[in-house]
């Protein structure tokens, strides 16, 4: 178990992380927030939430819920599929305006929600 777990949830928040934390991402040799596209970038971000997830399952022994907003606007059909391929072991939460895109690049199991 975590060991400030109790102090995190008097406080509504966790005090650490990799949310906490300032870091710089390179690519190609420069700095990723100079050089990378938008779909780049989102990318970067959504391999470290990846990896983050790894983590967490490790260290829990127990597969963490993913939320995930709007992830599909800024990615092309390549890496929509390698997303969807990379969550297929975990729950996940999608939020989108267009479903049809999400239904398009998911895993056979997938349940939809629409609102509206």
């Amino acid at each position: 178990m975590y060991k400030r777990q109790d102090q995190d949830r008097l406080r509504g928040f966790t005090g650490s992380g990799p949310h906490r934390e300032d870091f710089l991402v390179e690519y190609n040799g420069n700095t990723a927030q100079t050089t990378a596209s938008r779909g780049e970038s989102r990318s970067i971000i959504l391999v470290l939430k990846v990896i983050e997830l790894q983590l967490l399952n490790e260290a829990r022994g127990a597969s963490p819920l993913l939320l995930l907003d709007d992830v599909f606007s800024e990615l092309d059909g390549k890496r929509r599929h390698k997303l969807t391929d990379r969550l297929a072991s975990y729950q996940t939460f999608i939020t989108t305006t267009d479903a049809d895109v999400v239904l398009k690049y998911s895993v056979k199991s997938t349940n939809t929600i629409a609102l509206g």
